[in-house]
């Protein structure tokens, strides 16, 4: 082996090793961007490569580790990687809790209304509806969301709001729960509604519960959402720059946009405006900018599998998701 690089990212710390042949190397790392690690000029005599990662935060970002070695003439080069295999997260079994309701036809559930009421009175029976729900302390969500927020084309990993990231459907350490519609804009009574592990209240709702990376959690925030990223907006497709974790992948505007209307809908002392004032703790917007992203993100297969999987749970589904076209007749 003559050189090798790690490019990684880890804001609050990490160690890495590399270990070929004889040859040992480590170092601890700190960098807030992607950076890359490593020795040149080595010329060192190897049968096998290991790099090992490790951190005492909560995570690394791991983007790529390469090498460059001279073959002698007549020689094989044979390269393994150890196979990863994903295990879907199933109701019942292993951390997932068993759920509380079987699934229903979204035809099923929306049998007693009336599509064609006036909007007020369409208003009020959607929400009474959607209110008839299990409610689901905030502990529980976590070991719920394994399954809830599970990827639809890679099972066996969670979805990350924001970026699309796929992270490991593993409680421990990883993603966060975000409030899609922030905790200190849902201050009912005036008081911060951020939940622990026992807390059962409206900042408990699943539907308003994404999981995301460290990173994209952050960078959200207790923002409003609109097209540019400011000190009081956020765009929720974050970019692969290099302030970002990941490459992005997926459109989140369209899901973003059908939690916020589900929340101003089922928690009647919520609003959705274009003020956007800071000062307010009961509002979240941009509304105008929320309504069009609404059509230029259309529902999506992921957000079909977590509503009725919520459902499953909680026993109440996202209208949003299953007639988008409520938005522009409530709002």
């Amino acid at each position: 082996m003559t050189e090798f690089e790690v490019s990684l990212k880890s804001a609050t710390g990490a160690h890495y090793q590399v270990s070929a042949g004889e040859y040992t190397y480590s170092e601890d790392v700190s960098c807030d961007t992607v950076k890359g690690f490593g020795q040149t000029d080595l010329y060192e005599p190897i049968t096998s490569l290991t790099l090992s990662l490790s951190t005492s935060a909560k995570s690394i970002y791991f983007y790529s580790f390469s090498f460059t070695v001279f073959v002698p003439q007549g020689v094989d080069l044979e390269l393994t990687t150890d196979s990863v295999s994903a295990t879907p997260s199933i109701p019942g079994e292993g951390l997932v809790p068993a759920t509380n309701y079987d699934l229903i036809s979204v035809d099923e559930y929306y049998k007693d209304i009336d599509f064609n009421a006036d909007a007020a009175s369409l208003e009020t029976s959607l929400s009474t509806l959607i209110s008839t729900m299990t409610r689901i302390s905030y502990g529980d969500d976590t070991y719920i969301m394994l399954y809830t927020d599970e990827s639809v084309d890679n099972p066996g990993y969670l979805y990350g709001i924001f970026d699309g990231d796929l992270i490991s459907a593993s409680p421990n350490g990883t993603w966060n729960k975000e409030h899609v519609w922030a905790c200190s804009h849902m201050k009912l009574d005036g008081k911060d509604p951020r939940p622990d592990s026992g807390t059962v209240n409206h900042a408990t709702d699943l539907h308003n519960l994404r999981v995301a990376c460290h990173n994209s959690n952050g960078m959200h925030g207790n923002k409003f959402y609109d097209n540019a990223n400011t000190d009081t907006t956020f765009f929720p497709n974050i970019s692969g720059e290099s302030s970002a974790s990941h490459i992005y992948s997926g459109d989140h505007r369209g899901d973003v946009a059908r939690i916020l209307f589900y929340m101003c809908l089922r928690y009647d002392f919520l609003e959705l405006n274009d003020e956007l004032d800071v000062n307010d703790g009961l509002a979240m917007g941009k509304l105008s900018t929320l309504l069009k992203w609404n059509k230029l993100d259309p529902v999506d297969e992921f957000e079909m599998q977590r509503n009725n999987r919520i459902y499953e749970y909680q026993g109440n589904r996202n209208p949003f998701i299953d007639h988008p076209e409520l938005a522009d007749i409530l709002y």
